[in-house]
């Protein structure tokens, strides 16, 4: 089953996505009251990318703010991802790349690159 193409254009209060095979992006604002009905889509998106892709995926956070509420969904999401480089049994390969997180209380920085290669290489 191919997963369609997430393209959601920004808001005021909502992060601007891009979600296609080989690339995940949300950057922007995220200070929306109600961020489950805009992030559980995204989180669902990305376990059935993870269980399906093959290919080296880059995954961009670039936030301008975010509250706490749309920090858990981020969070879900990554941990996501974090499951899938730490699988033994994947032969997929992932990159992902995390940029500038500012919160609305604090910044905070986060770089960082996994590569998940399989034993066989």
């Amino acid at each position: 089953m191919a997963l369609g193409i997430i393209r959601i254009e920004p808001t005021k209060i909502t992060p601007e996505v891009l979600f296609l095979e080989g690339h995940l992006e949300i950057r922007g604002r995220s200070i929306s009251e109600n961020s489950t009905d805009f992030y559980r889509p995204l989180e669902e998106w990305v376990a059935i990318y993870v269980e399906q892709t093959e290919i080296r995926t880059r995954v961009i956070f670039s936030f301008e703010f975010i509250n706490t509420a749309s920090t858990k969904w981020v969070y879900a999401i990554v941990k996501r991802l974090a499951l899938y480089l730490s699988s033994g049994t994947t032969k997929k390969v992932m990159m992902t790349s995390m940029s500038l997180v500012r919160s609305c209380t604090h910044s905070l920085t986060v770089r960082s690159s996994f590569t998940r290669r399989s034993s066989s290489e």
